[in-house]
């Protein structure tokens, strides 16, 4: 008797209720539409800095302008980690370093970076991997009790180290590398990359893709090649692109990027490669060293549309003011854009009137 009344006073209720057409109405559009786009992943940005070598060495107001630009420009473009893809600076002084520093200075405790060791940052040009001035001004003290900060591969050494965070319904991991990582610091690598399943990574080293648009070493012809430095006869040796991607970038199903810098031409160059295991690799090189002034303030915008499934890059200088739209400098990565896929964005909850529904059926 108590369940036919519980029955009868639910669709009682029901039947109350104002529609439209002998419908139900729907809830509040403003509300609705809210509740909706607050359960889509937000776009996001990564900012990617080239070779600044020579700004640290004869323009430190343009690092100083790309650094500023970004934190004013945080919240408009959503940017959520910076990369630096190494030759930080050009001889490796002392003075160079504090030049770097006073500018990447500025995203301390505004935007997160990653910071990649190029062979100008090691020892002379590359001849030792001698990164002392490196960490001394970007030692480990630094980041390690930083949120997104992971871990490093040697003690007190962020030549070879992690960073996390999540952006876009994705966890994310960015491996930072050494120019020409040695075997062993791979070895890492790959462990790193298989205990982390769950995310995504992008991998940041200062050499990888060529400006021909192929691996850095699949060609005799290749230039600037890390096997060619004297760092490469230390122990562990070097690895190039092709050798980087055989015995890591190939072999996991979540490595989603790989940015590098280092190379000159025209210095620029992308390749979208298949992974063992059937996922897409987008490489991707920028460096604009050779331009005036040392690279006239470029940088590059990753933008990312979750709910489009797409990656725009743009090419932008805080010191010209102005975008570079050459489709070598602006373009979009959409095709088998597949890591949104493993996106941890949460279910939508039932309506209230599909809860109660569950009630009644349950009497």
């Amino acid at each position: 008797m108590r369940k036919r009344f519980r029955v009868v006073l639910f669709l009682s209720l029901v039947l109350s209720c104002p529609s439209t057409q002998g419908q139900l109405t729907s809830p509040e559009p403003g509300l609705a539409k809210t509740n909706m786009d607050s359960l889509k992943p937000a776009p996001f940005t990564l900012v990617i800095l080239p070779d600044t070598q020579f700004y640290s060495l004869q323009y430190p107001q343009i690092f100083t302008a790309q650094a500023k630009w970004i934190v004013d420009n945080k919240e408009e473009k959503s940017i959520v980690f910076v990369l630096h893809e190494g030759d930080i600076t050009h001889n490796n002084t002392e003075s160079e370093w504090q030049n770097a520093n006073e500018s990447i200075s500025i995203l301390d405790d505004v935007v997160p970076y990653a910071l990649a060791p190029g062979n100008h940052d090691s020892g002379r040009n590359g001849n030792t991997r001698d990164t002392e001035l490196f960490n001394t001004h970007f030692s480990l003290n630094r980041y390690q009790n930083l949120p997104t900060f992971g871990g490093v591969y040697e003690p007190d050494k962020m030549d070879n180290c992690y960073h996390l965070f999540s952006a876009g319904g994705v966890d994310w991991l960015i491996l930072v590398l050494e120019f020409g990582p040695r075997d062993d610091v791979l070895t890492w690598a790959n462990q790193m990359v298989a205990d982390n399943p769950g995310r995504q990574v992008i991998i940041l080293t200062h050499t990888y893709l060529y400006s021909d648009d192929t691996l850095h070493g699949s060609k005799a012809s290749h230039k600037w090649n890390p096997h060619n430095y004297g760092l490469a006869g230390g122990t562990g040796g070097a690895n190039d692109g092709v050798e980087m991607w055989d015995k890591l970038v190939r072999l996991h199903e979540n490595i989603s990027f790989v940015i590098n810098g280092h190379i000159l031409n025209d210095g620029v160059g992308r390749l979208v490669s298949v992974g063992d295991h059937g996922n897409q690799v987008y490489q991707i090189l920028a460096n604009y060293q050779m331009l005036k002034d040392g690279g006239s303030g470029w940088l590059r915008l990753m933008e990312f549309v979750p709910e489009l499934k797409k990656v725009s890059v743009k090419t932008y200088s805080p010191h010209l003011d102005q975008y570079n739209t050459h489709e070598q400098h602006e373009f979009e990565l959409e095709e088998n854009v597949d890591f949104f896929d493993k996106s941890t964005t949460a279910v939508a909850p039932q309506s209230k009137l599909s809860n109660m529904w569950g009630d009644i059926k349950g009497l």
